[in-house]
Parts: C-alpha cells; structure tokens; sequence
C-alpha cells in the first residue's frame, strides 16, 4: 500500500506542471484574444435619458411638433477613463420611457458602478433611433468592442417626409451627469422642401450638395400634382450659401447670401419650377397659365415661341404666399431687356430678389427661356 502511495505520488508531482502549463495558456490565449478582438471586460448598465428642454424623444408627432421615444430605440455609449477602465463602449436598448439597459465593454478591469465611470471618462451618448440601420446614416464601427464608435455617413440622410428626417438624421447626442443620465439635443438641423410644378406622378432625380462636397442623389416620386416633397438632414454650422440643390435637373438656389444651419432647427424650403419644355400649348400664355399655384397673366401685348417671351405680365403667387425671389434661366445667350422691376443678371440667369405676393414686369424680351424658379414663402412671415 505503501508503494501505491509513493508511486501515486509521484504520478500527480509529475502531472502538475503539465496543468499549470494548461491553464496558464488558457488565460494567455483569453488575454491575446481579448485584445485581438477588442472585446473588453462586460459591464452591465441602465441609465435615464433626457432630452435638453423637453425630454428626448425619436418618433415625430406633427399635432405636437415634437419628438417623441419609440419601440425599438437604442443608446450608443463611449468614453475613456484614463487610468482606469481605459476605453470603454457599448449599445444599450430601451426598456421604459427615457430608461436604456444593456451590456458595454471595457478595455481594462473594472469593478466600480458604471456611474463612477460615466462621470470618470467623460461618457457621451448618441441616440439610435429605432430602424436607423436601414437608413445607413448612423453606423456603428468595431461594433460589440470597447473601441466601438460611431460614424455618419453624410451621403446618406435623405428621407421622402419631414417627420422621417426629424426622427432619422437629428443626431441627438450629449453628455452624462452623475444622478441625471445622458441628456440629449440634436446637431443637426432638417431642411425640409416642397418643389411644386413638377410633371405629376413621375420619378424626378434629386441631387443635394453640401459645403463639403458630400453629395446625395435620390429618386423622389411626385404626387398627382406635380409635387415632390422631400427632407435632408445637414450638419449644424453648413453654409447652405455653399450647398446645390437640383430638381430633375433644374438648378435650385437655396440662399442668396451666406446661412449658417442652426442644431435643430427646420428649414422649410418651397419652390416651383416651371419647366417651359412641358408647356403643351404655348398659346396658354396668351390668356394665363398657372402651375404649382403660381399665375402669369399677359395683357394682350404677351408673346411666347419656343422658349422666347416678350411683352407685359404678372406673376401672382397662390394664395397665403408671397414670392421672396424669381430665377428665371435660358439656354441661349444672355437674358436681356425685363423691366418693370430689378433683375440681376449674369450669363443664362436673370434674378429678382424682394417680397411680393404679385412681380410685373414689362417689354421684356427674354430668349431661350428653359425653366423659371420661383421661391415663395408665407406672405404674413
């Protein structure tokens, strides 16, 4: 019994290094994968949110004008704790009203409360709003990591409603507060256009151009009108003096001078086009044409020929508006000799800029006319 023991014994000395080896490569290997794949250490979180002012909020409601949380909302959350945890990051999912639950990664061990560490690495979050992945305006990189971080795709934020572009490409970002939570305000602002004088129930290609040359180009169906309505979420800070716009190929002038988007202001953009090339009847001038709302009366002296006009008229904008510009462009040669108002010219384009509900003007003779641009606005504003 005695020699069992001994030789039992000695079996487990000699096995033990060869365990110890084991285990050690087993916690190497987690460490090597563990920074490898960047995976960090789980920390689970559930954190309020709100919204500055009036509570955050990610589905428009147009009776209220304001946002409101909706199924299905998420919370993208990253910071560093220097020192500490390191890097820490993660995606947290909505359980209540205004409450976000779920796991974040950190780079380093970390046993404190996720408060502590909010607070210690300057945490930020910025809103996901549900079905944003469809959209591909907001995507997260290094997903699942405590290196994950947030990218805009600013060729992306386009959306066929108001209501849409509010929910989708506000941008709704900020910081966190030790007994408050994250609260939120949005970094973008929404332009929100409504072309009128477009051929009915057609697809029209729009094309969006900001300030740093991010470009979107769409497809927009209009409706039995001729309508096309259309939102684009832009930065705060652009300068839509630097932005293009152009509406089946008809160039669209947003500003006339420099303006500056503000965060989370909407900016509702109306125009109608009209496109000379569609008129069916020219003769329709001789006794008054109306497109989109918009009236141009001759009084007997009117001529039009294949893009020419010459003679007397007046334009009327509908009713409830007032024009604040008109753009008149041709193909041929310079537009010259339109009187009875102030028209800026340069090469192919003649512009008149005021506040009217109604623009006259007189012995005009304008050639190679291709389309005209008229920007209205509410005529109490």
């Amino acid at each position: 019994m005695k020699t069992k023991t001994i030789f039992k014994a000695l079996a487990l000395a000699m096995m033990m290094p060869a365990m110890l080896l084991t285990t050690a490569c087993s916690s190497d290997d987690d460490a090597v994968e563990n920074e490898n794949n960047k995976k960090g250490y789980p920390l689970q979180v559930t954190v309020n949110v709100t919204r500055e002012g009036d509570g955050t909020r990610a589905t428009y409601n147009e009776s209220t004008k304001k946002l409101a949380f909706s199924e299905g909302d998420q919370l993208f959350v990253s910071g560093n704790a220097y020192g500490t945890a390191g890097k820490f990051a993660g995606t947290l999912t909505m359980v209540s009203e205004g409450t976000f639950s779920g796991t974040i990664y950190t780079k380093n061990p970390y046993d404190g409360t996720f408060d502590a560490l909010f607070t210690a690495g300057s945490a930020k979050a910025t809103l996901l709003p549900a079905g944003y992945d469809t959209y591909n305006y907001l995507t997260i990189q290094e997903s699942g990591t405590y290196d994950a971080y947030i990218q805009k795709v600013n060729t992306k934020p386009f959306a066929t409603s108001k209501a849409t572009a509010l929910e989708q490409f506000s941008a709704e970002y900020g910081s966190y507060t030790s007994g408050t939570g994250f609260t939120l305000s949005p970094l973008n602002g929404i332009l929100n256009f409504t072309i009128a004088g477009l051929s009915a129930s057609t697809n029209v290609p729009v094309t969006f151009t900001d300030d740093s040359s991010n470009k979107i180009s769409e497809n927009v169906t209009t409706d039995a009108s001729g309508n096309a309505t259309f939102a684009i979420g832009v930065q705060y800070y652009t300068d839509l003096y630097d932005c293009s716009l152009t509406v089946g190929g008809n160039p669209i002038t947003l500003v006339s001078s420099s303006k500056y988007v503000e965060d989370g202001k909407i900016y509702n953009i109306n125009r109608v086009i009209w496109d000379f090339s569609q008129l069916s009847d020219p003769a329709d001038l001789f006794t008054g044409y109306e497109n989109g709302g918009v009236t141009l009366q001759g009084d007997g002296s009117l001529f039009f020929d294949t893009g020419n006009l010459t003679g007397n008229c007046t334009f009327t904008a509908p009713s409830g508006k007032k024009f604040t510009s008109i753009v008149i462009t041709a193909d041929a040669g310079e537009i010259v000799e339109i009187f009875g108002f102030d028209f800026d010219y340069s090469s192919g384009t003649a512009t008149w800029s005021g506040s009217s509900t109604s623009v006259s003007f007189s012995e005009a003779n304008a050639n190679g006319i291709t389309s005209i641009v008229f920007t209205l606005a509410n005529s109490n504003d």
